[in-house]
């Protein structure tokens, strides 16, 4: 919790955790805070390489969606198709009304189940180099950004990066990390192969992986989603704004 020494003027943190008695000056952890960040940011050189390999994942990931959309397509009309072939049968007489009406609950359970996965698959993005140049834009300036922010925009910054959130080990006045957002993760890592690289050649980093992230972020209010649904048309436009706020 953070609080006020009135006297020095002075902002501190202090862990409500009972016995612990930790107090600790609010601008040492936030210029330490500011130092992880910057652990996630990438330079300017290695936005083309970095931009060509995104451009790639996202490419590999519509890909996916669309063949995972023609499939459960495909899966409705066959079981579509066998409801429409029961109830032929009802009606002719061949099977009972009570062995229709089982079956086709059946085939109904098959489609819902069919729907959730549908539900879970996101339109690709259209905009995909506007989101990328963001995603981009951002990761060389996290600390900064999160500096410059008030309270609000600081907080739903940390979500987003540390989406399970922080801890702060005092013995070695460090902060510790759970789960870091996959996409900045994802970027932060390719800019270290591109590093590595002496001859600045792109062709090494594309084809060190096409791997599409699990986890990604919503720049709109700057929270967890998943990789595909993160990367959507009004994610993607509305990201500037906070970007512009921020």
């Amino acid at each position: 919790t953070g609080y006020i020494v009135k006297a020095k003027g002075l902002y501190y943190y202090k862990c409500n955790k009972k016995g612990c008695k930790c107090n600790l000056s609010a601008s040492t952890m936030h210029e330490e805070f500011k130092e992880l960040l910057a652990q996630y940011e990438i330079t300017p050189k290695n936005i083309g390489p970095l931009k060509q390999q995104l451009l790639l994942t996202f490419e590999q990931m519509n890909r996916t969606i669309f063949e995972q959309k023609g499939e459960v397509e495909n899966r409705k009309r066959e079981l579509t198709g066998k409801i429409d072939k029961a109830e032929e049968r009802f009606i002719e007489g061949d099977i009972d009304r009570e062995s229709y009406h089982r079956y086709k609950n059946k085939i109904e359970e098959q489609l819902a189940e069919i729907a959730k996965e549908e539900q879970k698959l996101s339109i690709p993005l259209s905009n995909q180099e506007k989101f990328i140049d963001f995603s981009l834009e951002m990761c060389q300036k996290l600390s900064g950004m999160w500096g410059s922010a008030d309270l609000t925009y600081k907080q739903q910054l940390q979500k987003a990066i540390f989406p399970e959130g922080l801890a702060y080990d005092r013995s070695n006045r460090t902060y510790r990390t759970g789960r870091v957002n996959s996409l900045i993760l994802r970027i932060a890592e390719l800019a270290k192969v591109s590093a590595r690289n002496k001859k600045g050649n792109p062709s090494k980093l594309l084809k060190n992986s096409l791997q599409v992230p699990k986890v990604g972020i919503e720049p709109t209010h700057l929270t967890i989603h998943d990789f595909e649904s993160c990367a959507s048309t009004n994610s993607a436009t509305s990201a500037f704004k906070i970007g512009a706020q921020i």
